[in-house]
């Protein structure tokens, strides 16, 4: 392969490479894809993730959990990770750890960023795919785990072979996500078929707030995609999460803010633009209440 090797963390750029290197962790990485082969994530976590700070992935992530004891927020949803999971995130997505252990726990990996996902299956993604948003973990029997490992380790594999078909690469990864997505439609046709009404009207609510929450902010917009009045979602979102439509909203928000202010050189004032607040003043003091800091003040800390 011809590619200039980039970082496993690809938005998180240079650093994440350098501490890679420094490591020596068995991971291929290219501007298209990566892959990482039962690796121990934690030194680099820990020299580029802070807890509770979130950041935005800028591909599609598909990762084995050999083991782990993990917390994280996914796109507003809240998943405990255990070892001989399969988890998924989809361009775009939003992740923050709350917890990562233990010390040596070890995950395989592929990345595969969008142009490239479109390109090895012909333009037509799977369901899984159909959404920036989407994410999903899964426990997985042993044998899927088995498949799944065998699947990585042959790609890190045959991508460290001088000789490596550039065509024989796009078909693995190809049936790698398409043996991935068989096992996420197996999974989702196994699930109870019904949910509670505040159930269902949360999934839909937390939907349309991951995909407006920058440019809608007040609870009207909500109801009315949703066909119910402001106070009926309020109190099916509460029953559904123990917490207020508008505590959901202000995480989303928030989140939003907190991958520009750590991840990007954006201007504070460009910011409250971008997030649609009348002026830079109340997007401060918005976020102060929030955080306990002001936007730079984050920034900096």
């Amino acid at each position: 392969m011809k590619e200039v090797k980039r970082s496993f963390f690809s938005s998180l750029g240079e650093v994440a490479t350098a501490v890679g290197s420094a490591l020596r962790l068995p991971i291929f990485a290219t501007s298209r894809f990566a892959v990482a082969s039962r690796f121990m994530p934690m030194p680099v976590i820990n020299a580029l993730i802070e807890l509770d700070t979130p950041y935005r992935v800028d591909d599609y992530r598909f990762i084995l959990f050999h083991k782990a004891d993990i917390d994280l927020w996914a796109n507003l949803k809240k998943y405990h990770i255990e070892g001989g999971m399969l988890g998924f995130i989809g361009n775009g997505g939003i992740i923050q750890f709350d917890k990562i252990a233990p010390a040596d726990a070890q995950i395989s990996a592929v990345l595969l960023n969008y142009d490239y996902m479109r390109y090895i299956l012909n333009g037509r993604l799977p369901k899984m795919l159909d959404n920036k948003h989407h994410n999903f973990a899964i426990s997985l029997t042993r044998d899927e785990i088995k498949i799944v490992e065998q699947m990585i380790e042959l790609a890190f594999t045959m991508l460290h072979q001088p000789d490596c078909d550039e065509s024989a690469t796009n078909m693995m990864f190809a049936t790698f996500v398409n043996y991935v997505s068989s096992i996420y439609e197996r999974n989702a046709s196994e699930l109870p078929k019904s949910k509670s009404r505040a159930e269902a009207v949360f999934s839909q609510f937390i939907a349309l707030v991951n995909e407006h929450c920058t440019t809608r902010h007040t609870l009207d917009f909500y109801a009315s995609q949703c066909c119910i009045t402001e106070r009926y979602l309020g109190t099916l979102v509460r029953k559904a999460s123990g917490m207020t439509a508008k505590e959901w909203i202000d995480r989303a928000i928030i989140a939003e803010a907190k991958v520009a202010l750590k991840h990007s050189d954006i201007g504070v004032t460009e910011l409250s633009e971008r997030l649609n607040f009348p002026n830079v003043a109340f997007f401060c003091k918005y976020f102060k209440r929030l955080t306990g800091l002001t936007p730079s003040s984050y920034r900096e800390s």
